[in-house]
């Protein structure tokens, strides 16, 4: 390989590297805030703590992130004049049963966006679709607003959870969860 290949190479390779504002996102988090569901005109808000959120720089495509909430998102980066951040993509969820009710949510939105080194603000919404096995049934529009500090570092790889932290993780989602449920329950009937 010639001499001017190699150095393009290289060249090439460190301004991609410098330039990737998904690094800046990159990590994980512990994400605390509110979840506003609202349906037949009734709006109930569910206090959130703690919820881990891991955000993963997609490997293949310069421009995409995965981030590790609920049945998994992904978004795409977006430059803008007040630095970067990021829309997720709409995702509809493995449907799940509690309490003889199907419960499917779909995320039709959202955006990510980072205050100083290490804060993010993460905002989805979308909407739960429930059908009952007694013929209730009914769609509830959510709305995440939530903030959390990084736990590891931009650049840094982040842990995604393991068996310890996997189990705490889901315990918190359940939680989340079973809130929802309950909530969107009682407005159907």
């Amino acid at each position: 390989m010639n001499r001017l290949a190699v150095s393009s190479a290289v060249a090439v390779a460190l301004s991609l590297c410098g330039c990737d504002a998904r690094k800046d996102f990159s990590g994980a988090y512990q994400v605390s805030g509110v979840l506003t569901l609202t349906s037949g005109g009734r709006e109930d808000k569910t206090d959130l703590k703690d919820l881990p959120l891991v955000i993963i720089a997609d490997a293949f495509e310069s421009d995409r992130l995965y981030l590790d909430f609920d049945c998994g998102l992904s978004a795409k980066m977006k430059a803008g004049e007040d630095g970067a951040s990021f829309a997720l993509d709409t995702k509809v969820c493995p449907t799940y049963t509690r309490d003889s009710c199907n419960f499917t949510w779909v995320f039709f939105s959202g955006v990510g966006s980072l205050e100083g080194d290490a804060s993010l603000d993460f905002n989805p919404n979308g909407a739960i679709t429930v059908k009952c096995s007694d013929g209730a049934s009914g769609v509830a529009n959510f709305k995440f607003r939530l903030s959390g500090v990084r736990s590891s570092g931009s650049g840094e790889a982040p842990s995604v959870p393991g068996a310890q932290s996997g189990d705490a993780r889901s315990r918190q989602l359940s939680a989340l969860r079973a809130a929802v449920m309950e909530s969107v329950r009682s407005q159907l009937q």
